[in-house]
């Protein structure tokens, strides 16, 4: 690789500005920049396609500085072990909740649930049954609903079309049960 093929592009580290006797005697109110030094030297990239153990390494490192626990948890190799909160309440108001069954928290995670939302599948209309974790943001759960065709708006048609009809689905029915202190499920 040769380094006569390259421009010169000045960075901003590499400029300063220029003093003026005043904005107005300039003509205009930002101030010119003019080069601080010469750059002297141009670096070489080794290969431009074998960046990918950097960015590993990058990744990681980025990773652990942002977490406590720097051994992420599958949530989908430890389900077995999971705790199923018995008739938990909605933890906010967000429309999503009666879509999710809720577990105690594990690991980096502060919330974590499983997806209601029925599938066909060869056998027949099933749960999806998909773990999820999350920080406390329901964007995730939100995005995965969507794979579902279940989104906000399609979730207020639905509880509309329900009212009008006055028939409660088997989701509502779930979610009736779920709230019910009375009930307990295993």
């Amino acid at each position: 690789m040769s380094s006569d093929r390259f421009e010169e592009i000045p960075q901003l580290e590499d400029l300063e500005v220029e003093e003026a006797s005043s904005p107005e005697a300039s003509g205009s109110k930002s101030l010119p920049l003019k080069r601080k030094k010469p750059i002297s030297h141009v670096i070489e990239l080794e290969s431009d396609t074998d960046t990918s153990g950097r960015q590993q390494i990058a990744k990681s490192r980025k990773y652990n500085k942002n977490n406590k626990n720097s051994e992420k948890i599958e949530l989908n190799k430890i389900t077995n072990q999971l705790v199923l909160i018995p008739n938990a309440k909605p933890p906010g108001q967000s429309w999503i909740w009666g879509y999710f069954d809720q577990y105690k928290p594990v690991g980096q995670y502060k919330r974590i649930v499983r997806c209601l939302a029925q599938v066909q599948r060869k056998n027949g209309a099933e749960q999806c049954g998909h773990f999820m974790g999350s920080d406390n943001s329901t964007g995730n759960f939100i995005a995965h609903l969507a794979t579902h065709r279940i989104t906000e708006e399609s979730h207020k048609r639905k509880m509309n079309e329900v009212q009008n009809n006055g028939q409660l689905s088997q989701l509502r029915i779930d979610e009736i049960i779920r709230n019910n202190p009375d009930i307990k499920n295993n």
